[in-house]
């Protein structure tokens, strides 16, 4: 019979005296954030979690945030007969949230994107390519569309720090 004792300290949890910690490493910025478990006293990883759902094929003593994004992680590593749960709560603060918003106007032939990117520092530029040649500077911008298509359009976003995010997205233009 397994006996499981768990007890949350500071992000981590506790079984005995053993200490099984969970460390952030690098940032966003340059695109290798991750998420590393000290095995110090431990055999091995059995799973990783994100919100609860198990994260298939995740064994390894690493995780990649980028792959996953922001929410609460947690992982389950034996030890012994027992199994310790370890978590860490990767919040929106330190992952940006960069999205757009568009809005099409058809009886002036127009859209209007917006930038509604949620950032953890002051965005310092933006640069928009609409997927029709035309590009913009603007945070709100707007583009004259001529043919009735599916668009790709692209945000690119650069903090104070340099960091640098793009996001693509489809848009369906039409004057219905």
């Amino acid at each position: 019979m397994k006996t499981f004792l768990l007890l949350l300290f500071s992000g981590s949890l506790v079984l005995s005296q053993a200490q099984a910690t969970i460390n952030l490493n690098g940032n966003w910025c340059d695109a290798e954030m991750y998420l590393s478990a000290d095995l110090t006293g431990f055999s091995e990883v059995n799973s990783w979690f994100l919100n609860g759902e198990k994260l298939e094929g995740e064994t390894g003593a690493t995780i990649d945030c980028h792959k996953y994004g922001a929410g609460t992680y947690s992982i389950e590593i034996a030890q012994d007969y027992s199994i310790v749960t370890s978590i860490y709560e990767l919040s929106t603060d330190e992952v940006p949230a960069i999205n757009f918003s568009a809005a099409n106007y058809p009886a002036a032939a127009v859209t209007i994107f917006e930038n509604i990117t949620i950032a953890g520092e002051e965005i310092a530029s933006v640069s928009w390519d609409f997927g029709n040649g035309e590009t913009s500077s603007l945070s709100k911008a707007q583009v004259f569309y001529k043919a009735e298509q599916e668009y790709t359009i692209r945000l690119t976003v650069i903090t104070v720090s340099g960091c640098k995010y793009t996001i693509a997205k489809k848009h369906e233009w039409s004057y219905n």
